[in-house]
């Protein structure tokens, strides 16, 4: 459920459909996202899940698990 949140908030940003975004897809390699489209991706999960990635987890942004784990940590984070 919420890797298909993230597929799905991700495609929207990206313009793009869920599907296209396979777990080897890398959005700067296959989707030429640039800094903007990854901050907007961002941007997007972190409202979607209430949390904070951090510059050190925004820099390890370039697929669909990235984006699962990076939530993952905010996550725990907070719980903390």
């Amino acid at each position: 459920m919420e890797l298909e949140k993230i597929r799905e908030t991700i495609a929207a940003v990206m313009k793009t459909t869920p599907e296209k975004l396979r777990d080897n897809v890398s959005f700067r390699e296959d989707l030429d996202a640039d800094s903007m489209d990854l901050v907007a991706i961002i941007s997007a999960l972190e409202d979607l899940f209430g949390i904070r990635i951090d510059e050190a987890g925004a820099a390890r942004l370039d697929s669909v698990p990235d984006a699962l784990t990076l939530v993952g940590e905010a996550r725990a984070d907070m719980e903390v």
